[in-house]
């Protein structure tokens, strides 16, 4: 699969390595933006939170998007 940043882009035509979890979108090593996320999971009146983060992994369309969203008021 390529990287559909590149395809749709002008410049070379690189090799997907991982995949948006917003869109879904095929993206290459320069494409990829690599997030972390804390972890939430219920767990009664324990702690509902990971000690260590998650990997998360967007496209910059959805990065950008996401960062320009306003949030709860």
């Amino acid at each position: 699969m390529n990287c559909y940043e590149c395809v749709v882009g002008a410049g070379p035509v690189r090799a997907a390595v991982g995949i948006c979890r917003e869109c879904g979108a095929g993206l290459c090593t320069e494409h990829l933006r690599i997030e972390t996320v804390e972890m939430h999971r219920p767990a009664g009146m324990g702690k509902s939170t990971s000690d260590l983060p998650a990997r998360r992994m967007v496209c910059p369309v959805c990065a950008s998007s996401e960062a320009t969203v306003p949030g709860p008021i």
